[in-house]
């Protein structure tokens, strides 16, 4: 198949199976011997490395030595990309060539893709063109764009994970999600597909479990695939200060819960509905639960709280966007962010940095203080800003900084 630029189809051969080798069907086409006839005069085509090189056929070199070869090879993937372009288009527009290329299928196909293509071209698709337009307009007004997750306070979060008791299974599920969304800095659907493989113990030299676990899963961002694991693990350790909010401590409760029957790899399972019947009796079934259910979990309990979920737009991503919110507050540089959100780079971590009110105040404060010191105004107490402490003590004042400390009696006489 030959196309243009345009993603208009030029030529099409489609009575070869499809084990024969590019180049002899080539060979014995009418097009190959139009340009050995000179027919086409100065037109070149561009070919894969399965193809020959000829002088009106170009192919990339398989082993590229000099700058200018590399670059050669460079700008013929790019230029030949349109070809496969329309092959993906084609296959999404006509699923039926998935069922095999028959004659006369490829052949309509192509007159649908070129009359398509060429009411795009002639501006036939105004509609369309302003639609995307207006919507590229837009995305440009930060008022008038998609509103997203919004982050929950620290008061919130504490309040949604007290919400739930570890004596019903529902409710240990719940915490522990919870616990894990804010702790490994969850996606809205990274739950859906958790799987207890994801989770593993940290053991010492002698197999003693260190009272930590890597978690480190196998996720796809979108749905279309490219599963990857993440490039620095993440971990759940043990919360020494509040054992009834210790993730690791849920966790291992949690499996324990798991009958030998259970099967499912799956983190979060269907509760059993007659797990109250006898202490025997299994607390999951061996079913996941669903990807809804697990959904709108976040939502439910803003609302059980007291948020209202009409005027803010709260989502299982909301607790992602807390734990950013709380990090950037705490001092945390958006390089060692992106090794605990599992971001490629900083600039993902754009959409999460918002400065509300409070972190506002802050850091109004901060400067309000810097320009303090700058303008030496000595006062007792204690203060710090730009690296410099000012320490109170009973007959002098002493600044402290890069390690060198300065006695001031006076605004104009410093002694070292």
């Amino acid at each position: 198949m030959i196309c243009d630029s345009k993603l208009r189809i030029l030529n099409v051969l489609a009575r070869w199976p499809g084990a024969t080798h590019d180049a002899i069907i080539f060979n014995n086409s009418r097009v190959n011997h139009s340009f050995e006839n000179n027919e086409f005069r100065n037109c070149i085509l561009l070919g894969d490395s399965g193809y020959p090189i000829r002088n009106y056929l170009m192919t990339p070199l398989l082993q590229p030595h000099a700058p200018a070869e590399h670059l050669y090879n460079e700008s013929h993937i790019r230029t030949r990309n349109v070809i496969e372009r329309c092959f993906g288009i084609l296959k999404r527009r006509f699923p039926i060539l998935a069922y095999g290329c028959v004659q006369g299928y490829v052949r309509y196909t192509a007159i649908c893709q070129n009359t398509v293509r060429n009411y795009y071209c002639k501006g036939a698709f105004t509609e369309i063109n302003a639609r995307d337009s207006k919507r590229r307009e837009l995305q440009a007004q930060a008022d008038k764009r998609k509103v997203s997750s919004v982050a929950l306070t620290e008061e919130e979060l504490m309040k949604i994970k007290n919400l739930y008791l570890e004596e019903n299974p529902d409710g240990l599920q719940k915490k522990f999600f919870f616990l894990a969304s804010y702790e490994l800095a969850w996606r809205g659907g990274e739950a859906t597909n958790c799987l207890i493989k994801h989770f593993k113990y940290e053991t010492d030299n002698n197999g003693k479990r260190t009272g930590r676990i890597e978690y480190n899963p196998i996720f796809s961002k979108t749905a279309q695939g490219g599963n990857h694991r993440l490039e620095d693990s993440k971990w759940l350790t043990t919360n020494k200060a509040d054992l009834h909010m210790c993730p690791v401590r849920v966790l291992t409760l949690l499996l324990s819960k798991r009958t030998p029957n259970i099967t499912c790899e799956r983190l979060f399972l269907t509760v059993n509905p007659y797990w109250k019947k006898s202490s025997s009796s299994a607390w999951y079934k061996n079913t996941p639960i669903g990807r809804n259910e697990i959904n709108k979990r976040t939502r439910c309990a803003a609302e059980e709280i007291g948020i209202d979920t009409k005027k803010v737009k709260i989502t299982n991503h909301s607790t992602r966007s807390t734990v950013v919110s709380h990090l950037v507050k705490a001092g945390i540089s958006e390089h060692q962010l992106i090794k605990i959100t599992g971001h490629k780079n900083t600039t993902s971590l754009k959409p999460y940095l918002k400065v509300d009110q409070e972190h506002h105040k802050k850091i109004v404060d901060h400067m309000q203080g810097r320009t303090a010191t700058q303008n030496a105004i000595v006062t007792s107490g204690t203060f710090s800003s730009e690296g410099a402490r000012l320490e109170s003590e009973e007959t002098a004042n002493k600044i402290v900084y890069n390690n060198c400390t300065f006695q001031v009696t006076s605004c104009n006489n410093v002694n070292f």
